[in-house]
């Protein structure tokens, strides 16, 4: 009886360690994608803000572009997150 439990103790120890570091490998590689279409998502409306003509400016303000930097790209990245849990 003692011996069973040792042997139930080990293998719930085992799993415990192997869940954390699964848990922390598939956290670091959203968190990572999610970085990588922030970044991405941030870079193209920065370029894309600076090449376009004064016309094409007229309805765009300071205060838009950093929306759309600020807070779109952060939903991507918490998506992204978020989305893993899901599949």
């Amino acid at each position: 009886l003692f011996e069973d439990t040792i042997l139930y103790v080990i293998a719930i120890f085992v799993l415990s360690v192997l869940n954390a570091f699964c848990t922390h490998r598939y956290q670091f590689l959203s968190y990572q994608s999610g970085i990588v279409i922030r970044t991405a998502v941030s870079s193209a409306i920065y370029e894309k803000s600076l090449i376009l003509s004064p016309k094409g400016r007229e309805g765009l303000t300071s205060g838009y572009v950093t929306n759309l930097v600020a807070t779109d790209t952060q939903k991507l990245f918490e998506v992204m997150h978020d989305g893993h849990m899901i599949w």
